[in-house]
């Protein structure tokens, strides 16, 4: 249930869950979005392709033979989610989705289903020991068997638009939680950018995106750190748009996608 005039306040999760076509968003979301588009043309393309990157990403990882995942930042449910990717490749997948959110928790709870493969916990990525320390997570080879995410073997960890969600320094409570991965993890990684877009659009897009609140963009010096020392997957931080595109879907320019990708192995 939303309290008090929630429900007149836009909220990011519930603003992206509109551009990429939810239903779990109110006016005050929607009218934000189309105020930001008439300035950012793009906004909803490029949510759209952050959305598809990510789908190609998990299905890469499963592909590897991943057969674990924390979505870190998950948003708003919406099918398919990264555990329907990930479990039409092998239906014992097991999916963790943590958000610092309590209305994307809410969402959540009511909307995953939970087959003991999937679960949901709190936790903030500025504040690793949140994630890692979850009781779905366990870091011991003789820790609780029943935990959903056994960090002693390889799992994919998602940073999908979520390291873009706050003015604070990402590099180092990223860097924390990626130190805690076995080799053979994986790492995808998005952050959204204005570096893509002509130098004559920038500052208009970069007041339009902060009135709305829906990111912090930033530069890739200021965000390729993110990785050291970590193995990236070829093509290493192109847009969304570019990483291993389908190749029967229209081709977006990187103009309009306004987000970095990557995804890396940890060595």
């Amino acid at each position: 249930m939303i309290g008090g005039l929630q429900w007149r306040i836009p909220h990011s999760a519930r603003q992206i869950n509109y551009l990429i076509g939810g239903k779990d968003h109110f006016q005050a979301d929607r009218d934000s979005v189309e105020r930001a588009q008439l300035l950012v043309p793009q906004l909803r393309t490029a949510v759209r392709q952050h959305r598809a990157f990510a789908h190609r990403a998990v299905r890469y990882l499963a592909g590897v033979g991943v057969r674990q995942f924390i979505d870190i930042g998950c948003g708003m449910p919406f099918h398919p989610n990264t555990h329907d990717i990930a479990q039409s490749a092998d239906a014992s997948a097991r999916v963790l989705y943590v958000d610092n959110d309590p209305t994307v928790g809410a969402h959540a709870q009511a909307l995953l289903i939970a087959r003991g493969t999937v679960a949901f916990a709190a936790g903030d990525v500025r504040r690793p020991k949140t994630i890692l320390n979850s009781e779905a997570v366990t870091t011991d080879p003789a820790g609780d068997p029943g935990a959903l995410i056994d960090l002693t073997r390889p799992v994919g960890v998602l940073l999908l638009g979520v390291l873009d969600q706050s003015t604070d320094d990402p590099i180092e409570p990223a860097q924390q939680l990626i130190s805690a991965l076995p080799s053979g993890s994986h790492v995808v990684l998005s952050h959204a950018t204005l570096d893509f877009m002509p130098d004559r659009e920038r500052h208009g897009a970069a007041a339009v995106i902060a009135a709305v609140d829906l990111w912090h963009p930033r530069t890739l010096a200021e965000i390729s750190p993110i990785i050291d020392g970590l193995q990236p997957i070829d093509p290493e931080w192109v847009s969304t748009a570019a990483w291993r595109p389908s190749p029967d879907t229209h081709v977006v320019r990187d103009t309009e996608a306004l987000f970095y990708g990557v995804v890396a192995r940890v060595p």
